[in-house]
């Protein structure tokens, strides 16, 4: 989706307050074409920093500070990395006293959240916030204190948020229920912007009501695969589909077929590559 974006005359740009090294991000970010990849060796020596990245906010409000002299139309991606273990996060949040063994990552998703609020509360008061659309979403679920399993559907459900000047009156404050991932986001937003997004095979437009709802979502040699009342998961090791409650036998190898159809799919367009 960069690329395309760049071609449109936007000013791409990636913010991390870690070393790129990390998950080999950097020579993803490069694949991607972003024109200016930022990471701790890039941002001022005094922010303070945990033993992984630098801190929430003060990344946050570096990135403002950047997006004040970018020139428009721009598309900028900040990762954070405060709620990523060691949860080393500064403690100037009133901490959580919880008894789980989920407490240190609770805390630094409190002050992630506070974060997020002091960077919102800044970028409202720039010229630019009303034409700019954000979208806030998380790379993957954690454990909690619900200590949900983590291969039911409810520990793999994670956030998104659309909020923004850019967003239409009518739709400000809608809650939209349709089952989703984060691979539908670039045809979603594409379409948005009235814009192409027949690259995107993978994509489906979660604003199209006519869209078949379904997310899957990869486990050490398995899949999973979640429709509105359907779940899978498929164990590679042992070629086995875990048991599952249907009404119908049918609809449970219907949906077997679709779930290996997909993989193998998936897996053959990386070997074509």
């Amino acid at each position: 989706m960069v690329q395309d974006l760049n071609q449109l005359g936007y000013h791409s740009s990636f913010y991390f307050g870690g070393d790129l090294v990390y998950g080999n991000l950097k020579a993803y970010m490069m694949a991607n074409q972003f024109d200016r990849v930022i990471d701790e060796k890039s941002l001022p020596a005094h922010f303070g920093r945990g033993k992984l990245t630098i801190y929430d906010e003060h990344l946050l409000t570096y990135h403002i500070e950047e997006m004040n002299k970018e020139q428009e139309p721009f598309f900028s991606m900040v990762f954070t990395g405060s709620t990523h273990s060691p949860y080393d996060e500064p403690k100037i949040v009133e901490q959580l006293t919880w008894n789980c063994p989920e407490i240190d990552y609770l805390n630094s998703a409190k002050y992630t959240d506070y974060s997020l609020k002091k960077y919102f509360d800044l970028v409202k008061k720039e010229a630019w916030y009303e034409r700019t659309l954000f979208i806030l979403v998380a790379d993957h679920s954690h454990r909690t204190h619900l200590q949900r399993d983590y291969h039911s559907p409810e520990y793999q459900h994670i956030p998104m948020l659309w909020v923004g000047g850019a967003i239409a009156e009518e739709y400000r404050g809608t809650t939209y229920e349709k089952l989703a991932s984060q691979v539908d986001i670039p045809k979603t937003l594409l379409h948005q912007l009235h814009l192409s997004a027949d690259n995107y095979q993978w994509s489906n437009d979660i604003f199209n009501p006519y869209t078949q709802e379904f997310a899957a979502f990869e486990t050490l040699q398995g899949i999973n695969w979640i429709r509105k009342d359907i779940f899978l998961r498929y164990d590679g090791f042992k070629n086995y589909f875990y048991p599952t409650t249907f009404a119908e036998d049918s609809i449970l190898q219907q949906e077997q077929l679709y779930t290996k159809a997909f993989l193998q799919q998936l897996y053959q367009q990386y070997l074509d590559f």
